[in-house]
């Protein structure tokens, strides 16, 4: 019995990410801001917390995308979080690899030499 083949699908039209769009239009318009989408169900307390507010459009809505509300904070204060994130991250890693020269140290590779009979 033959296989069965899948069928030849063409794709013509390209994807579009409106959400990324979106984003990027307000980090154009406001570039003081870094803008940073959230569950649409976030408390105030929690927005608080992560020093974040809503982002509302020209008629005062939230700007949402699908159940996810766009926030921001300031740039300076996000750039930080960042460069702290990565710093940690780099000090874990050094850390579980027992130093930090391991984790840059190249290793040698192994070299198999070929036999001739």
């Amino acid at each position: 019995m033959a296989r069965k083949t899948a069928p030849q699908i063409k794709v013509s039209a390209k994807h579009v990410d409106d959400r990324k769009e979106t984003q990027d239009a307000w980090d154009e318009t406001e570039k003081e801001f870094a803008h940073i989408w959230q569950q649409g169900n976030i408390s105030g307390e929690m927005l608080k917390a992560k020093g974040m507010e809503i982002v509302k459009d020209a008629d005062g809505k939230n700007v949402m995308h699908g159940a996810d509300v766009l926030c921001r904070k300031s740039v300076e204060v996000f750039k930080a979080e960042q460069e702290t994130a990565a710093q940690e991250s780099r000090q874990l890693m050094a850390k579980i690899a027992g130093s930090e020269s391991k984790v840059t140290k190249k290793r040698n590779p192994v070299v198999v030499e070929d036999k001739e009979d």
